[in-house]
């Protein structure tokens, strides 16, 4: 989280420690979950703009809102802002590399005083 020393601290000396403990107001929003403050959000060339920092980290600590549905509330098990992914997605070039860090076995070692 990238809160200030002095947010830390006042949590801390009030007793939270797990950013479960922590409330909507700690994190800057309303009850209703309104940003307090606007904070700049992520954004594309073409001014698209994704989640806020703050908002990803509400949901870090709150987990995601409930969905509505007609008959019951369930709820979420990811968010996925789509337009916002391809808009990103359109901004790759080819050839695209991505590496599996899990199963990847480069010649150097990833910290000093490692062996390959």
């Amino acid at each position: 989280w990238n809160g200030s020393k002095k947010d830390l601290n006042r949590f801390i000396e009030s007793g939270k420690y797990r950013l479960s403990d922590l409330t909507n107001e700690d994190l800057g929003f309303t009850d209703d979950g309104i940003e307090m403050k606007k904070t700049k959000s992520a954004s594309l060339k073409d001014g698209t703009t994704g989640m806020s920092r703050s908002r990803r980290q509400l949901y870090q600590a709150k987990g995601f809102p409930m969905k509505h549905t007609s008959s019951s509330l369930s709820e979420v098990s990811y968010l996925l802002d789509a337009e916002y992914l391809l808009n990103e997605m359109e901004t790759w070039k080819y050839p695209y590399h991505f590496v599996d860090f899990e199963t990847a076995a480069p010649a150097l070692p990833y910290f000093a005083g490692m062996r390959p």
